[in-house]
């Protein structure tokens, strides 16, 4: 696996039984923000570093810098509509008798914000829901940051599907934190 071997972060390998104290063990220790990376989708969240795919990569500070500039929500309707729009256009060159479905547009429903936080008692990437067991193994990479809102920015997270690029997340993650006092646990 190429990616693995050119991941640019110190990934620390723990059993799976131990994944949540090895995290908060690294959380204490301030050696950055410790990631959980989940076994399935191990080769997806380590594909942008890749030697085969190395031009997806994008400097971390361009990611963060576009993330200022994106007022969440708004700006990831507009994003939506934008590719919407380009995909349609693209059918459209090709022939394509494909219907336009539109863009939904729709609120998160609210619900009643609970009063006391829930604490997890285990990491879910740790541990198999199918056969109800504690995986064998886990890893956790130290990202070098202080600020887990860079954590999509950093891993290269997204920009794929209907997954909106990186600077998306972390314009969400920050946008998050200033309204609802929101605080990421990776």
């Amino acid at each position: 696996m190429g990616a693995f071997a050119n991941f640019p972060y110190e990934v620390v390998e723990t059993s799976g039984e131990h994944a949540l104290a090895t995290w908060e063990e690294l959380k204490r220790a301030g050696r950055g923000a410790p990631v959980a990376l989940g076994e399935d989708a191990f080769d997806n969240l380590l594909a942008p570093f890749d030697p085969s795919d190395r031009a997806r990569l994008t400097p971390i500070d361009e990611i963060l810098a576009a993330a200022k500039s994106i007022d969440f929500p708004d700006g990831l309707r507009q994003h939506r509509r934008d590719e919407h729009a380009k995909a349609m256009a693209y059918l459209k060159t090709i022939g394509s008798a494909a219907m336009d479905f539109g863009v939904e547009e729709s609120e998160a429903p609210l619900v009643e914000w609970p009063a006391e936080p829930w604490y997890a008692t285990s990491l879910t990437v740790a541990y198999d829901f199918a056969t109800r067991r504690t995986k064998p193994t886990g890893h956790i990479a130290l990202i070098p940051t202080d600020d887990p809102t860079a954590i999509p920015a950093c891993m290269q997270w997204g920009n794929w599907n209907e997954c909106p690029p990186p600077a998306f997340h972390v314009a969400a993650l920050r946008a998050w934190r200033e309204r609802y006092g929101a605080d990421v646990m990776t």
